[in-house]
């Protein structure tokens, strides 16, 4: 499950102005419905005039004829016959003209008609989008779609048609639609493409800011900039690059703006600019050059996510036969369309590798059953076909052969035989079904080859060593031997066929992998949200397969704080302890991380900017998902273990931003009792509620320091009984608030002894210590009060939105056998006797702080599950490009704060200002 949460400042929106929006909406959304409703009319008058036209010029002609005819009988007759026959050429040349004049008539109110139809339509199209523009700033789904849009907005034959007759009234006419003359429709097609592209980008107000930093404003300004970068791209003038785009900070919007303007091109320069690989690289500050011309693994990785794995959702152990052929499709397309770039149809095929195998075991089960979807199966055998023939050789010889090992002896292949046969009937190539025919005899199955070489044009198979080397000659090519190769095939695990690069390649396609794991949880954007001190961002893995985890099922979070120096980063989770070993941090080399009392640690590390902090965090998501892929096996282990390695350099700078680690050690009763006793803690042993932590603290450099942790929490509804003074000034109002409570107990003992016996015999390393080490230890008592959101506040100039919640956190740090008393008291739930049982020369610390906190998923909406130990929240799969079956539920929990005051004193301070808060929380009841 992966969590992520991030805290910033943020207002209210006022009821009145709720109100307001929702009537600027419903106003909007009226003008536009009733705009369109008038392009209709319009478009349904024209085509009554285009009737008209068409009965007229129908008439027109046929008077035409009949003069030409009349014309013809005059001049054939003779004597008294010229008379009538003069009369019957005036009479119809009248009625030509009257038609002509009817035909001149009805093609101008035609035309008129069209204008008509051009300007309302226009209307009609502004008005929608101004309404979803008004949508957008109130937070509202969109008033329109843009099939919506498209129907009653305007249309390039429409336009064209308006602008063909319009003579003196088209400079006028081209103002009102935007747009210079033309009758063009590919022309015109193009340019109110870009204005609805552009439309879309408007309704959103971050694309909107990105777009106006641009200097973009309307659909002609977003297709220049798009085919400013698709020329920079083919290798043009680096100066033609906008320098805009170096100051916009959001580049997940500025990615959308470069592939909207991408949509805008057409041909090669659509696809470049368009692709999502490029925007987010571009986006990110490298050249378009760079951008278009990556490697063959990065732009595997990026067809991989773009182009295939989407065709089935589903896991993959899950798949049916419609699932596979679904997926080799998509699969098929883009080998054959990219069949001139071996090596990135070879890391394509690689990421494919679990996917690929299903789909095998599933031909392969084909085979035997019947029933099935005729059109699966044969499009399976074609599928797998395509994929082969465009392959290069030796991977097209691995699939062959890993086909092969699923396909039983026999006879009866039931539809497969007739799907291969069928490709190569429908003028397919025979090369790879020939190829698989091959790898079935070499393994024995001659009479399945056999079956298989009846269909399509085959020939039956006398010799199969001969066969083999006479019809693939391309094959031995690249593998030398081909008896010899699949026999080299064959002392390999089934998993490990499906790895289709060669070793050099696997440390590169290891490196786009990890790059594109930490995207899929688009860390850079989330960090960047990150703008006070406070503010902070995570992400919690803790699934099957682990995103974040270093083994199947373990989890590992990433809390990103701002500090007021810079930024802060800390792992921590079940899986962390074998993430602290990966990136092999000082002090922890030579330290059991995974034995049995440990648990999980947590590694800090602090970064000067938001540059470090973000390439940190991306290296660690895309190590860690390198990790589990390890772990996985197959053909994935390669991958991970290349994913791991290629981050040296990173790991390095990583290292370098290190403070420390504390592992958290298993909490067991016996030690936390027998820590507690030796310490003093009267408390520690004697309340079976308060939940006990024992870890160790583990400097860069420098002895470790033994800590535990004690602390009783509530949940639920919280009192105040009376006004609480805050020392900003005001008061928080009483009442009943949703809320909670805590109370925690931290101490913290220095021991220089080995750190393997610490860890193995934390009691035991105590004792080692002496009573020194008793005497230097100290603890931290404090106490954190968080009331929901609409909570009161009087007086003192301070105002809260309905929204925010308020947070009162204190603490207090002494000797530890110096206020053994007060330690007693508050974990038996009397926090107020604690806190009037310290002495007056102790200070506490604290702040009073406004917070509101929202959930979302990446992706759809996810809310919070309710007392979920786990602090998991549903919410929608993401997955990553070559992992197969390892997904992960991932979800953005927003928490924004802003400090109302801070305080420090005395006990008894402390005590006059917010007894009100201490005596409303029923600890005690926690504590029984």
């Amino acid at each position: 499950m992966v969590v992520a949460s991030t805290s910033g400042s943020s207002g209210g929106v006022s009821t009145t102005s709720v109100a307001s929006q929702q009537e600027a909406l419903a106003a909007a959304r009226r003008r536009a419905e009733e705009a369109a409703r008038r392009a209709e009319q319009a478009r349904q008058a024209a085509e009554r005039a285009r009737q008209a036209a068409e009965r007229a010029a129908q008439q027109a002609q046929q008077a035409q004829q009949k003069l030409t005819q009349a014309n013809q009988a005059l001049q054939k007759a003779k004597g008294p016959e010229k008379q009538p026959a003069q009369e019957r050429v005036d009479a119809a040349r009248r009625e030509l003209d009257q038609a002509t004049r009817q035909r001149t008539t009805a093609n101008a109110q035609l035309q008129q008609a069209e204008e008509t139809v051009a300007r309302t339509s226009k209307v009609a199209e502004t008005d929608m989008q101004s309404a979803n523009v008004i949508a957008a700033g109130a937070n509202k789904p969109a008033a329109f779609t843009a099939n919506q849009i498209a129907r009653s907005g305007l249309r390039a034959n429409e336009v064209r048609d308006a602008f063909q007759g319009s003579g003196a009234r088209q400079t006028d006419l081209a103002r009102v639609l935007g747009m210079a003359p033309s009758t063009q429709t590919n022309d015109i097609a193009a340019t109110l493409k870009a204005d609805r592209e552009y439309a879309k980008l408007y309704q959103d107000p971050k694309s909107s800011q990105t777009l106006r930093t641009l200097n973009i404003y309307n659909g002609q300004d977003l297709r220049a900039f798009g085919q400013r970068l698709a020329d920079r791209a083919q290798g043009g003038d680096p100066s033609s690059t906008d320098s805009g785009m170096s100051s916009i900070q959001d580049r997940a919007s500025l990615a959308k703006v470069i592939r909207t303007a991408g949509n805008t091109l057409e041909g090669d320069a659509a696809a470049t600019v368009s692709n999502e690989h490029f925007a987010r690289s571009v986006s990110s500050g490298q050249d378009p050059l760079d951008a278009a011309n990556t490697t063959p693994e990065d732009m595997a990785v990026a067809v991989f996510r773009e182009q295939v794995e989407g065709a089935v959702t589903k896991p993959v152990d899950e798949w049916n036969h419609a699932d596979a052929n679904a997926f080799t499709e998509a699969l098929a397309e883009q080998v054959e369309a990219h069949q001139d770039d071996p090596a990135t149809v070879e890391a394509m095929l690689t990421l494919a590798g679990p996917r690929l195998q299903r789909s095998a075991e599933l031909l392969g089960e084909a085979t035997q059953t019947g029933g099935l979807s005729e059109s699966d199966v044969e499009g399976m055998s074609e599928n797998f076909s395509r994929i082969g023939n465009a392959a290069p050789p030796e991977a097209a010889a691995q699939l062959a052969y890993a086909l092969a090992k699923e396909i039983p002896d026999g006879y009866e292949q039931e539809q497969v035989d007739d799907g291969f046969g069928k490709f190569i009937d429908n003028g397919g190539d025979s090369k790879f079904r020939d190829l698989l025919a091959g790898a079935l005899a070499h393994q024995g199955k001659e009479d399945a080859a056999e079956e298989l070489l009846k269909k399509g044009a085959g020939s039956l198979l006398s010799d199969p060593g001969g066969f083999i080397e006479d019809r693939f000659e391309d094959v031995a090519g690249a593998v030398g031997d081909v008896a010899e190769f699949f026999t080299g095939l064959a002392e390999k695990a089934v998993e490990e066929v499906y790895s289709f690069v060669s070793e050099e390649v696997v440390g590169r396609l290891g490196d786009a992998v990890r790059n594109a794991a930490a995207d899929a949880l688009n860390l850079d954007s989330q960090i960047d949200q990150l703008q006070s001190p406070g503010d902070s961002f995570s992400a919690t893995a803790n699934v099957e397969g682990s995103l974040l985890g270093v083994q199947v099922g373990a989890g590992v979070e990433m809390r990103i704080t701002k500090t007021e120096d810079g930024y802060s980063m800390e792992l921590s989770g079940e899986g962390s302890a074998g993430l602290a070993a990966k990136l092999n941090l000082p002090g922890l080399a030579d330290a059991e991380l995974e034995g049995e009392v440990t648990a999980s640690a947590t590694m800090k590390f602090e970064f000067d900017s938001v540059d470090q902090v973000t390439e940190a965090a991306e290296t660690v998501a895309g190590v860690a998902v390198g990790a589990a892929a390890t772990v996985a096996g197959g053909p994935l282990a390669p991958i991970g273990a290349a994913m791991i390695a290629s981050a040296g350099d990173e790991i390095g700078d990583i290292t370098d931003a290190y403070t420390g680690t504390t592992l958290q050690i298993e909490a067991r009763a016996s030690i936390g009792a027998d820590l507690g006793e030796k310490l003093g803690l009267p408390g520690a042993s004697a309340n079976a509620s308060a939940a006990n932590a024992i870890a160790i603290e583990i400097p860069r450099e420098g002895p470790p320091t033994l800590v535990l942790n004690q602390s009783l929490e509530v949940e639920g509804s919280l009192d105040i009984t009376g006004p609480v003074t805050l020392p900003g000034g005001g008061n928080l109002a009483p009442g009943n608030v949703e809320g909670s409570a805590n109370i925690g107990l931290e101490t913290r003992v220095p021991i220089d002894v080995d750190l393997e016996e610490l860890i193995s015999d934390p009691v035991g390393a105590l004792e080692d210590a002496g009573q020194n080490a008793i005497d230097n230890a100290t603890t931290t008592l404090s106490g954190g009060f968080e009331f929901s959101s609409g909570i009161g506040v009087e007086g003192g100039g301070v105002n809260l939105s309905q929204n925010e919640g308020i947070a009162v956190d204190l603490h207090a740090t002494a000797n530890t056998r110096d206020i053994a008393s007060a330690l007693s008291k508050a974990l038996s739930g009397d926090l107020g006797g604690a806190l009037g049982s310290l002495a007056e020369d102790v200070t506490i610390s604290g702040s009073v702080r406004a917070f509101t906190q929202s959930d979302a998923g990446i992706g759809s909406a996810a809310e919070r599950t309710d007392g979920d130990a786990n602090n998991e929240v549903d919410g929608e799969a993401v997955s990553v490009p070559g992992l197969g079956s390892l997904e992960v539920t991932a979800a953005v929990s927003t928490r924004s704060s802003r400090e109302l005051a801070e305080f420090e004193g005395t006990p008894a301070d402390f005590l006059r200002d917010f007894s009100s808060i201490i005596d409303g929380v029923a600890f005690e009841e926690a504590a029984a």
